[in-house]
């Protein structure tokens, strides 16, 4: 419905309404994507987020797409600085999906900030030679295996080295990749944050 105020300005309230459930719905995905304050980030994890961040300012700030290939230089350079030995250790982030491979290995996708996801491959068929897929008798299986979508972790493993930005990523666009990128690793440890120390 279309009505007028009192300055003649036309006022879709149809829209307005439906804006404004987006803008809540925005709100309350910000709110339960913080961790509690007890819950800290090891330093490492919160250089790693930092040149994220800074990347992806850039990248939104371009002034033109020439600029791309400077800015995922230096984001690599600066991750390989950070990421020693292409490990992490304890870092804290939510489960984003767990599921399940035809051979039922596990595939877990873990989200680290709304933008940013740690995770498997998702298929035994593009796994192959990765062993990223979580086997179904192995502990890290078990110590999943009663978990929720949502839950607070903390996680440990490796990434992948990579040419092109230190660390492998799997998004299939530059957008993608410096702005809401995929991080393709192998986990080795994961604890429940409620069985875990906080």
């Amino acid at each position: 419905m279309t009505l007028r105020n009192q300055s003649g300005v036309r006022i879709n309230w149809n829209a307005l309404f439906i804006f404004s459930i987006v803008l809540g719905v925005l709100y309350l995905y910000q709110q339960t994507e913080k961790p509690p304050a007890d819950l800290p980030m090891p330093i490492a994890q919160v250089r790693f987020l930092e040149i994220l961040a800074a990347s992806a300012q850039r990248y939104n700030a371009r002034q033109n797409d020439l600029q791309i290939a400077a800015i995922r230089q230096d984001r690599a350079r600066n991750i390989c600085s950070t990421v020693e030995g292409l490990k992490f250790n304890d870092w804290l982030g939510r489960i984003e999906s767990i599921s399940s491979t035809l051979s039922g290995k596990a595939a877990l996708r873990v989200r680290i900030t709304p933008e940013i996801e740690l995770k498997t491959m998702n298929s035994d068929l593009s796994d192959i030679g990765q062993n990223t897929l979580i086997p179904a008798d192995s502990p890290l299986y078990k110590s999943i295996y009663n978990l929720p979508s949502k839950q607070w972790i903390r996680v440990s493993g490796l990434f992948f080295a990579s040419q092109s930005d230190c660390i492998r990523e799997g998004s299939l666009t530059n957008e993608g990749s410096l702005t809401e990128p995929e991080f393709v690793v192998r986990f080795t440890n994961i604890t429940n944050i409620k069985e875990g120390s906080r």
